[in-house]
């Protein structure tokens, strides 16, 4: 901001605000040092980022328009174009700087929309301010202009119909009455209250999305697999920690700690490409959850499959266990080595 209005860098350094952010500045990061790791925490999040398995995650994907988060970045640059058009307050270079950067940033990687999001809010809050302002000053003006020429003739202000607008002076338990509704209000409606006031809480459906396997989990503790289990990484956080103790899970969303082959394996089998059925046998997977929507490909390969027995089904889940080997399978044959060469004379 210095450097765009002052036209000189040089004035960067002898502006006090400038120098006063930078001291904030180099002491956020002096503060991030201050874990157990040191400096190997700033370098594990760039090595992080470089690692390839990431890339196959969507987050982790360039934003396409009609993907993930796509049409909610081309709302949000449309709604700015429109407040920004119609605002009169100057736009700040920093706001252009940051919008442009972070826009980049998330049409590179999907995950960015979320601080995108943060830029965007703190960039529109003051144009869409004057926006609303004026709109509604404009509103009461006229009304007021209606009043005001039907009594006296005269022509209403703009600090007429800012009159309007403001409290009147002076105290007031009121005031006081109407603000501790309202905190009333949203307190009543949260979930901590609900116990409190004597409600029930609410039930793990309406807590938690709707992708959630909240039915496949509660079959899981009842019904716990032993041994190794293959699962779709997305569902591998919650059912690590909503599943039972023992479930020896295939992968989770820290991808980036698996190693490469282990997660080429899961790809294959979750796209159900060629040596699916391998891979699993590698691993030595005796149960496999399968998304039935995510994993739709893979859910009907794994039907026709004589080695997998369906143990339980839903809408959103399948679960299928390792069919056990039969006894003629496992029986060694007997070898054939030919007999014994006899001699005559």
């Amino acid at each position: 901001e210095v450097a765009w209005h002052e036209r000189s860098l040089r004035a960067v350094l002898t502006d006090r605000e400038a120098r006063r952010r930078l001291y904030w500045l180099e002491l956020a990061a002096a503060a991030t040092l201050v874990n157990p790791y040191g400096i190997d925490a700033w370098i594990e999040a760039f090595q992080f980022s470089s690692n390839p398995i990431v890339r196959d995650v969507v987050e982790w994907q360039p934003l396409v328009m009609i993907g993930v988060g796509g049409r909610e970045f081309m709302l949000a640059c449309v709604a700015l174009m429109f407040v920004l058009r119609h605002s009169r307050k100057p736009v700040a270079p920093t706001d252009v700087l940051l919008l442009g950067l972070f826009g980049l940033l998330a049409a590179m990687q999907v995950r960015m929309t979320g601080w995108f999001a943060f830029v965007w809010a703190v960039a529109i809050a003051p144009h869409l301010a004057d926006v609303v302002s004026r709109a509604f000053a404009a509103g009461d003006v006229d009304g007021v202009a209606a009043a005001g020429a039907s009594s006296d003739g005269e022509t209403p202000t703009d600090d007429d119909a800012n009159d309007l607008l403001m409290p009147a002076d002076g105290r007031s338990y009121r005031y006081t009455l109407a603000c501790a509704g309202v905190l009333w209000i949203a307190f009543a409606f949260t979930t901590f209250a609900r116990p409190l006031l004597g409600g029930e809480p609410r039930s793990a459906e309406s807590l938690y999305g709707p992708q959630t396997p909240l039915r496949l989990t509660a079959w899981l503790n009842k019904n716990p697999p032993v041994g190794q289990v293959y699962n779709p990484q997305y569902w591998g956080d919650w059912l690590g920690w909503a599943g039972p103790q023992s479930l020896q899970l295939f992968a989770n969303t820290h991808v980036h700690l698996m190693p490469r082959g282990a997660w080429a394996d899961y790809r294959r089998i979750s796209d159900s490409d060629n040596g699916w059925e391998v891979a699993l046998e590698r691993h030595r997977v005796k149960t496999a959850i399968v998304d039935k929507v995510g994993q739709s490909a893979l859910a009907r390969a794994i039907r026709l499959s004589s080695d997998w027995v369906p143990a339980y089904e839903d809408e959103q889940a399948l679960v299928l266990r390792r069919r056990a080997p039969t006894a003629a399978a496992t029986k060694p044959e007997p070898s054939k080595s030919p007999a014994p060469a006899t001699c005559t004379h």
